[in-house]
């Protein structure tokens, strides 16, 4: 995280509702470089699975779209409701 920090990917803040907890965002900088971090995971992906036969895939790509979908859907803004374990804990 402190790497992530240090090159302006993201930035982190005190709760204001939780004082345990630290808010990480991705800075400007790091949205954008969504799209071109996107495109290499998606090309690393079809490498990944090129040689495989399309059929017994299908059940798997649609699993990871619904995912991936439910997970947009939630991604808005974070909120503080739920803090996330620190290391070790």
């Amino acid at each position: 995280m402190r790497k992530l920090e240090a090159a302006g990917l993201v930035v982190r803040h005190p709760s204001s509702t939780d004082g345990r907890v630290t808010i990480v965002e991705l800075s400007d900088r790091g949205q954008q470089l969504l799209p071109r971090l996107t495109t290499a995971w998606q090309q690393l992906a079809e490498r990944t699975v090129a040689q495989l036969d399309d059929e017994p895939l299908e059940p798997l790509v649609h699993t990871h779209t619904e995912l991936a979908r439910s997970l947009t859907a939630t991604s808005a803004p974070a909120t503080e409701s739920a803090p996330l374990p620190r290391d070790g804990a």
